[in-house]
């Protein structure tokens, strides 16, 4: 978006001799102080130095209601009032637009023969008073005043540049913000306030001068125009699946439908007609603003009037955006051919430029226009370029620039009305804001910085964003393409709190939902589901960009195989299983994945946590393979790492539950009702799998024994609610008419052939 450029206001202050002036004679000079040179008044400090307050050099000086002419002068010279202009940080900065963070270059222009400046700021917008001095200087000046650090504050503050000199004080203030915008507000098919479900894979972003927004749909191939409350407008859809229009060589009695394939960057000219980059169609469309009509359209065409792929003046091969000046003219980023195309109003090809600069390798994804020139993204370079309009380049930010001391795989750009620069990472789940110059201020958006567990719950982050556009109230939208949604930034607002989405909302109790991403494969990713299931792909690991998917594992798949292969080894599992996919993917480098566990069932089943692994899933085998693990009990996860994707799940070995109903191994042991009231029956129940035998033994506190049987009912396999699940169980009921009151203690026995034997003891009490 262009910036809009403030105005500058000279002042002067002109007292002429014998207009509300007074000259002086010689005597009445001696008296302030002044001599007398050739006839001339010459003001001097008593000491020979210039007074306080003097102007420079063939100025004036204004004291007391007196003119003091220096030497040269044969008339009176004008004195000029001081100007004082912060150029960035600016004042009228709205929202996102005054967000400020790391170290900030202060620009600003101080004029009109100041004497002395300062610089300082306050708590709170608007402020009067409690001010701190960032940087003082004397004279006029221009450009970067300071080098601020704004490390130690944060939130609401005044930035004031104040000049002085004889003639008055000028005074220049902005509002600024120190810190992240935050998450406000979201609209789309997921996690979102409201339900959009036309927006799928949404891509490029333009906001009209009236605040409706323009989403490009690229999973629709449509293009969707909505209200900043995400009421849907109009859709534009994707008609016959190519490009029909009004343009070069094209008949004007075709249809009209534009037919998108994968439009991907928007933008508006000056009348909210909006152009779009169909890349998928190799060309640029002008629509009317409500987008009913196609008012041009730029592409090399066939003879049947289709658009086609080409490397000449006004031919495209994979246009990614689009951007357009005051003037009217279109920009182009032409990736395929590693280029800026440049279009007049009319569609007519003016220029190009780039080449030798972006190279054989580069992928040009984003541009954006600012008072500095045109910024272009290299994707695969991680370099911005600046060029200046005519397509000379006037410098390139790299990571050493940014923030965050990176800049990674970057798409869609976005400016301010100030020039500020704002870049979206898909990779990295951010967005990062550069100042008019390229010095990195904030990056933000990630759920790894700074974010409370209830926004985490919420989804208020971002997940593969693509592009961003500005609002005129200062916030700033992204397409925030992993959610299927587009989000919107502003400053936070004091005592916000996070809350579920009343419509196609993340609540934590929700089911866990798959997560997917396109993996970038020179830059890797992560791709992670809400309850920590997840796989982090190194860069260089894939031959080609892949989406990667997280899911829920089919447990139905091969269910019987599964299960007896489990009990053959022994393995209990504390897991549910997950999918990792496209199933069968095969990696060059190792790939770490993370499973959660529930870590309740470690206490149950008589497990320990370190000796749990992950275990895959061989379809071949049909069999399960333990995988070298760590665990991290703080996460409740274990990690291992593969070259290949299948099942996997989360077990170890051992446990009560993973005995087979048949295996000799105590699962559990008691008496009831303990106490026994009113001479009712005790039972003695055992589970210690398949037996040849079991007899119970019961002693009173003398150590008398006064039961002894062998005669256990066996009941099968049955769930006593134990939470041991069903097992081989054993009863025997003790009729205690002829006992009296008091505590028994019990042994049960149970053996078996070749194995030692089982012992359960207990106590038991008898109530009459």
């Amino acid at each position: 978006m262009p910036r809009c450029a403030g105005l500058l206001f000279w002042t002067f202050l002109v007292l002429p001799l014998g207009v509300g002036a007074q000259v002086v004679s010689p005597s009445a000079l001696n008296e302030t102080g002044g001599t007398v040179s050739n006839g001339a008044l010459t003001l001097l400090s008593s000491g020979g130095q210039a007074v306080a307050g003097d102007v420079a050099a063939g100025g004036v000086r204004i004291q007391a209601g007196f003119i003091y002419q220096l030497p040269s002068q044969s008339t009176a010279t004008p004195v000029l009032a001081p100007t004082a202009l912060l150029s960035y940080p600016a004042p009228g900065a709205l929202e996102v637009e005054s967000t400020l963070g790391g170290v900030v270059n202060v620009r600003a222009m101080i004029a009109g023969g100041a004497s002395a400046w300062t610089l300082a700021v306050a708590s709170g917008t608007g402020a009067t008073s409690g001010f701190t001095a960032v940087a003082t200087g004397a004279g006029p000046a221009s450009g970067v005043l300071a080098a601020w650090n704004t490390a130690s504050l944060s939130g609401r503050h005044t930035l004031r540049l104040t000049a002085v000199n004889a003639a008055g004080t000028a005074v220049n203030a902005a509002d600024i913000f120190i810190g992240n915008p935050s998450f406000q507000f979201a609209v789309g098919r997921k996690d979102s306030d409201v339900v959009v479900s036309k927006i799928k894979n949404p891509t490029g972003i333009a906001i009209r001068s009236d605040g409706l927004i323009w989403v490009a749909s690229a999973g629709e191939d449509a293009l969707l125009l909505l209200t900043p409350a995400g009421t849907l407008v109009t859709a534009v859809d994707g008609g016959n699946g190519h490009g029909h229009g009004h343009g070069h060589g094209h008949d004007d009695d075709e249809d009209d439908r534009p037919g998108f394939n994968s439009p991907q960057g928007l933008a508006l000219d000056a009348a909210n007609s909006l152009y779009v980059a169909d890349k998928g169609n190799n060309r640029v469309v002008k629509l009317s603003a409500d987008g009913s009509l196609v008012q041009l359209q730029i592409a090399r065409l066939d003879h049947h009037g289709r658009p086609r792929s080409g490397s000449g003046p006004g031919e495209f091969h994979q246009p990614w955006d689009v951007a357009v000046d005051g003037n009217g003219d279109v920009y182009v980023a032409d990736s395929g051919n590693r280029r800026i195309q440049v279009f007049n109003s009319s569609g007519a090809f003016q220029r190009q430029f780039g080449l030798g600069v972006l190279l054989s390798t580069s992928e040009v994804r984003g541009i954006a226009l600012t008072s500095e020139g045109l910024w272009v993204s290299d994707k695969e370079l991680q370099v911005i370029h600046l060029f200046s309009r005519a397509g000379s380049l006037l410098k390139t930010i790299r990571d050493a620039d940014s923030v965050v001391g990176e800049i990674s795989r970057m798409r869609g750009l976005a400016a301010d009305r100030f020039g500020a620069l704002y870049i979206v990472e898909p990779n990295r789940d951010r967005t990062q804001k550069f100042d008019p110059l390229g010095k990195g201020l904030l990056a933000f958006g990630s759920k790894k910085v700074g974010l409370s567990n209830a926004d985490k719950n919420a989804k208020r982050y971002l997940t593969q964003p693509i592009d961003a556009a500005m609002a005129p109230d200062g916030s700033i939208w992204i397409t925030d393409t992993g959610r299927d949604r587009i989000a919107r930034y502003a400053l936070p607002v004091a005592g916000y709190v996070a809350a579920a989405y009343s419509a196609g909302g993340g609540a934590s109790s929700s089911p866990i939902e798959p997560a997917s991403r396109l993996v970038d494969h020179k830059d890797g990713a992560k791709v992670e589901r809400d309850d920590g299931a997840g796989v982090f792909v190194p860069k260089g690991a894939l031959a080609a960009d892949l989406e990667i998917s997280v899911d829920s594992g089919d447990e139905n798949q091969d269910k019987e195989q599964k299960t007896a292969k489990r009990k053959e080894m022994k393995v209990t599992a504390v897991s549910e299983e997950v999918a990792y996919g496209p199933e069968g993917t095969i990696f060059s480098a190792p790939v770490t994945l993370t499973l959660p566990y529930n870590a309740s069932l470690i206490a149950s089943q008589g497990l320990k946590e370190g000796d749990l692994k992950v275990y895959y899933w061989n379809p071949t085998l049909q069999d399960w393979e333990a995988m070298p693990s760590t665990v991290d009990k703080v996460a409740k996860t274990v990690s291992a790492q593969t070259n290949h994707f299948s099942a996997y799940q989360v077990g170890a070995l051992g446990g009560i539950g993973v005995a087979a109903l048949d295996d000799f191994v105590l699962r559990d042991g008691y008496a009831f009702p303990n106490p026994t009231r009113n001479s009712a029956a005790v039972t003695f129940r055992l589970q210690p799998g398949s037996v040849d035998s079991i007899d119970v033994r019961v002693y009173d506190v003398a150590g008398r024994k006064v039961h002894a049987s062998s005669d256990f009912q066996f009941l099968g396999a049955f769930d006593d609610g134990n939470g041991k699940g069903a097992q081989n169980t054993y009863d025997h009921v003790w009729g205690v008419s002829g006992v009296g009151s008091g505590v028994y203690t019990y042994v049960m026995t149970a053996r078996k052939a070749g194995q030692p034997d089982i012992h359960k003891s207990g106590k038991t009490a008898v109530i009459k």
